[in-house]
């Protein structure tokens, strides 16, 4: 991917903005009008009060020849910034405006086209196989080599140079992923201009995105309003969305609390889903009500076949409401039934920081039902 070359497109200027004949005829008669009042002004033959009214009539004839124009003609922008300039102005806003439409018109035998801008700062990769293969190796997997020249993006935004900003950011908008977060938001306060147009394009981009899955999922849930599934997909949903890192803090809760109205529809209609509770305990835990969470996560770790990412919840809830002792017997019990790579980054330490012992245990965890919240 190469942004280094610009797109220069040798546009010809529009005149669809040329004002007809009768609005320049009315145009110029208005300011020789205007430099007639200007001339007696400066001679002081008339009063100033006649000269103001002079002015004022010349606005008025003005306005009632634009009722006269056709619709067309009226919603012709050169023609009423002419007006507008000669009103403020009076005869010095005509030769601003056609200065303005000299500049305008030299400008666009050089301006590059909206498609062609927005395609230079999201271009479309075509990526080979063995690009892939690359992708997957470095990206997903333990770690780029010691001497490898992958970069983290953080670093790039801070010590980058402008085309490897572009590119950072056209990668971010591409595959993006809450970690990224961060790199966008620092796009956004960066020095260069042209950086910060393209980060507010991407987070654009990527709000939009959100915006059309979740009118998708409301048109569906408007289809099949009891449908447990398509309430479920809303309530994830809204939790992807508040995890994003690019909403404000009162837009994050209520993103979350929608999640969790929808959540709770759904552990009705579906009592014994864990993989419902589990989300539900999440959307708590974030919402900072980690009590009402662990009561909800407590059946679902008693199963042997509890997901890591029930367990995860379960250990933060546990350390977030003060039961130290239970997190580690926790930790030392259930630490053994998972495999804590598959945890979230950094839990796996946790989990045997509170364990203080990383051989498996034979011996079942239960979860007591009367265990206090």
């Amino acid at each position: 991917m190469d942004t280094s070359a610009p797109l220069v497109s040798r546009e010809k200027p529009s005149r669809g903005h040329a004002p007809s004949g009768k609005a320049f005829a009315a145009v110029a008669l208005a300011t020789a009008v205007e430099f007639g009042v200007i001339t007696l002004g400066f001679l002081h033959v008339a009063p100033i009060a006649v000269l103001v009214a002079a002015h004022v009539g010349i606005c008025l004839l003005l306005v009632l020849g634009l009722a006269a124009l056709s619709p067309r003609e009226r919603g012709n922008p050169t023609f009423l910034l002419f007006i507008t300039c000669i009103a403020a102005m009076g005869p010095l806003g005509p030769l601003g405006t056609a200065l303005t439409m000299a500049l305008r018109s030299s400008f666009a035998r050089w301006a590059t086209p909206f498609e062609q801008w927005y395609a230079a700062l999201f271009p479309k990769v075509t990526a080979t196989q063995t690009q892939i293969l690359y992708k997957r190796i470095v990206l997903h997997a333990g770690g780029p080599p010691k001497h490898s020249t992958v970069v983290p993006f953080m670093d790039i935004m801070a010590l980058g140079t402008v085309q490897q900003k572009q590119v950072v950011i056209a990668m971010i908008a591409d595959g993006f992923h809450p970690t990224f977060a961060s790199a966008l938001r620092s796009a956004l306060n960066d020095s260069e201009p042209a950086i910060r147009v393209q980060a507010a394009t991407a987070v654009a981009r990527i709000e939009s995105y959100f915006l059309n899955r979740a009118m998708a999922v409301q048109a569906t849930r408007a289809e099949r309003p009891d449908d447990a599934d398509v309430i479920f997909e809303l309530a994830c949903h809204h939790e992807e969305y508040a995890i994003s890192g690019l909403l404000d803090e009162g837009r994050v809760r209520t993103e979350l609390k929608d999640g969790l109205t929808c959540c709770e529809r759904v552990r009705d209609m579906r009592p014994g889903d864990s993989m419902v509770a589990e989300t539900g305990a999440r959307l708590l835990l974030r919402l900072g009500r980690p009590e009402e969470a662990l009561v909800r996560l407590q059946p679902v770790i008693a199963q042997p076949d509890a997901s890591p990412g029930a367990l995860a919840a379960y250990f933060t809830c546990l350390f977030r409401c003060g039961h130290f002792e239970r997190l580690r017997e926790a930790c030392r019990l259930l630490g053994g039934r998972i495999n804590l790579v598959a945890l979230p980054r950094g839990a796996d330490e946790a989990v045997r920081l509170w364990s203080e012992d990383t051989a498996p245990q034979a011996a079942p965890y239960t979860v007591a039902p009367s265990a206090p919240a």
